[in-house]
């Protein structure tokens, strides 16, 4: 356990999440720069399945009050089977988009100052993945955290386009899309309803596994094949997050034929949907099922009032074509420069090297 003024800092693993649940619940509900990926339930959620050791770091007053919530994982990264690499990365990795912490308005500073102490003190990991972060006051602890023997380097800069969500669907084509755009979306809702035994399904948990089932097919086929372990990782993920009723998992279909398919996480406290996994049959292309797909669940995250839509990480222009402007993600390694991390970071260098041959 760690210590700086007024406030404790202490590391609990996913066995403690339970006793967390109301007090992570209300500080998430009072953090306006808190997102969806670092909820409870999200982190509850992936903590059984991640492929990683999850916990996190709390944060606690001098009375005890719990006042921020940094979610985090080890892993081992090896060379041969022997360990190489100490490294800590993002609670919600691989699967979250957005990387974050969950804390008091309030208590911002304090918070930021004793997770920097904890951090530099803690001599179990040699490199710190600060990936996707879309959190300021964690780019701020990114930031405080170098000292002689560690160097913060920049990997990447990735947009995440969001749309705001007003009135209604015909409302937002008029106010936010291009006339082309309208065209196009509108032309693409009617191509469907024309396609042989058109239908719109939305999953509910008695008929969760086709509609699971029917979007692996057409997001494999899309976007390259999935190890068993990351469709079942996924699978229960989904499941759990539609028994939560945080989960909109939609397909259209052409008779039993899977046309497209979206599933989105639904955040209730942000009022806002995040469309996490879209793909569409190319052999249905004509009918331009992908948007349309995307169009339905817009209006579906209308209904429900969400007040925006959440395309999450890529700038793909499709997402563009519907009004979305784009904010930053950035993401940073921090690496500790002591032999072992020398020597583990050679190793790894080696490794890579031999496996690029």
């Amino acid at each position: 356990m760690g210590t700086a003024k007024r406030i404790t800092v202490e590391e609990v693993d996913s066995a403690g999440l339970e006793d967390l649940r109301d007090g992570w619940q209300e500080l998430s509900r009072s953090d306006p720069a808190a997102h969806y990926f670092c909820s409870w339930s999200f982190q509850s959620i992936w903590s059984a399945v991640t492929p990683f050791q999850w916990f996190a770091l709390v944060v606690r007053n001098e009375q005890a009050q719990l006042r921020a919530i940094l979610p985090l994982a080890k892993e081992i990264l090896t060379v041969r089977g022997l360990p190489a690499i100490r490294c800590l990365r993002m609670g919600g990795k691989p699967l979250a988009d957005y990387s974050g912490l969950v804390c008091a308005p309030d208590f911002e500073a304090e918070a930021l100052q004793g997770l920097r102490h904890f951090l530099q003190a803690d001599k179990g990991w040699d490199r710190i993945l600060f990936e996707e972060v879309l959190d300021p006051r964690l780019e701020q602890l990114a930031n405080s955290l170098p000292q002689n023997e560690e160097a913060l380097e920049p990997h990447r800069t990735l947009t995440a386009p969001e749309l705001s969500l007003e009135g209604s669907f015909e409302e937002l084509l008029q106010n936010s899309v291009s006339a082309k755009s309208r065209y196009d979306i509108r032309r693409s809702l009617r191509n469907v309803q024309r396609m042989p035994e058109f239908r719109h399904s939305i999953a509910t948990q008695e008929d969760f596994t086709s509609h699971f089932e029917a979007l692996v097919q057409v997001w494999v086929a899309r976007w390259g094949t999935r190890t068993e372990q990351e469709i079942e990782r996924l699978r229960h993920v989904l499941r759990q997050c539609l028994a939560a009723g945080e989960l909109h998992l939609s397909v259209v279909w052409s008779g039993s034929s899977v046309a497209a398919a979206v599933c989105s996480f639904l955040d209730s406290v942000r009022k806002s949907a995040l469309q996490y996994i879209t793909a569409y049959d190319p052999g249905f292309s004509r009918f331009s099922p992908g948007r349309a797909a995307v169009s339905l669940a817009i209006q579906d995250a209308l209904k429900r009032g969400c007040e925006t839509y959440d395309f999450l990480l890529g700038d793909e222009d499709y997402k563009k074509s519907f009004g979305a402007e784009s904010k930053t993600v950035q993401s940073w390694s921090l690496d500790r420069h002591r032999w072992r991390s020398r020597v583990g970071r050679r190793a790894l260098d080696w490794r890579d090297r031999l496996r690029g041959r």
